[in-house]
């Protein structure tokens, strides 16, 4: 697996080390534009490696996890545009998650956001639990409006059979360049400059009311997308989990703090126009108080 982390803080690829699966980090940056050699590094690493006693290949597949603003158009561009790369390795399919809850705002939003479920072989509509049959319907038509070829498969917690989704011989390259001849050209840009993300450290404790009061606000009220992180919190032994995507955001406990360690959290925010000044600010006033 190759993980994509566009913040400066690794956050996913730690949580990805409890499972025993060989994995690359790719960090600061995005694999479709400044860590795309990157990207063809790691995978000619790893469609490279060779058993030493049989010769056989190590790997049967590598699963590249993108970030959520990614331009899948750039990615099939270095597989395919790469000749050492296209030797070793092809694109067996393209997996798109969909919030099923924001997806039509994200649609209006975002040019990524179309991008990528135009591109995509399979279509996770996840969070389906959470919405009315009507905005699942509403969802599954715009879908199908970008890219009637997808299979649209319904999820809770992105859960899904592996085996409907990887091996698939999905991804048709012939087809897909019928449908836009131009995109193999390098010299189409559409890249994502105006989403960045913002990453902070604290080694002071958080009161976590005070906290999930002030991520509901900010998730609700700005164009933060994704949020994630380590969290020190008052009073607890374990290391608090964080993930949010959009509106949305849960906390989960996590492995018990190492004695004499230096507790530290870390946090990372993707998004639009985020005002880095006043998101400090605001977490600050979170801190636990020390009485």
């Amino acid at each position: 697996m190759i993980v994509n982390e566009v913040g400066e803080i690794d956050i996913d690829s730690r949580l990805l080390r409890r499972e025993e699966s060989e994995f690359i980090q790719l960090s600061n940056g995005c694999v479709c534009c400044s860590l795309r050699l990157g990207l063809a590094k790691a995978v000619l690493d790893l469609a490279t490696q060779k058993d030493p006693h049989t010769g056989a290949d190590v790997f049967d597949a590598i699963l590249v996890e993108t970030t959520g603003i990614a331009d899948p158009s750039s990615v099939i561009q270095t597989f395919h545009n790469i000749s050492d790369l296209r030797r070793v390795a092809q694109i067996d399919s393209i997996v798109a998650i969909a919030d099923c809850e924001h997806l039509l705002l994200q649609l209006a939003a975002e040019d990524v956001a179309s991008a990528q479920i135009g591109m995509a072989d399979f279509v996770l509509l996840n969070k389906t639990d959470l919405v009315q049959p009507d905005t699942i319907q509403e969802a599954e038509s715009s879908i199908r409006t970008l890219n009637p070829m997808a299979e649209v498969i319904r999820t809770t917690f992105s859960q899904v059979d592996w085996r409907c989704i990887i091996d698939a011989n999905a991804f048709d390259i012939s087809a897909r360049i019928e449908a836009d001849p131009q995109l193999l050209d390098e010299l189409r840009r559409s890249g994502h400059t105006d989403i960045s993300s913002v990453s902070f450290r604290f080694d002071r404790p958080f009161d976590l009311q005070a906290l999930v009061r002030f991520i509901d606000h900010i998730s609700k009220t700005t164009k933060i997308y994704r949020s994630k992180g380590f969290l020190d919190i008052k009073g607890k032994d374990r290391k608090a989990v964080f993930h949010g995507v959009n509106s949305r955001f849960n906390v989960l406990w996590g492995d018990l703090w190492p004695q004499k360690y230096q507790r530290t959290s870390e946090l990372v925010f993707i998004g639009r126009d985020i005002l880095l000044a006043q998101l400090k600010q605001g977490l600050e006033r979170c801190f636990a108080s020390s009485c």
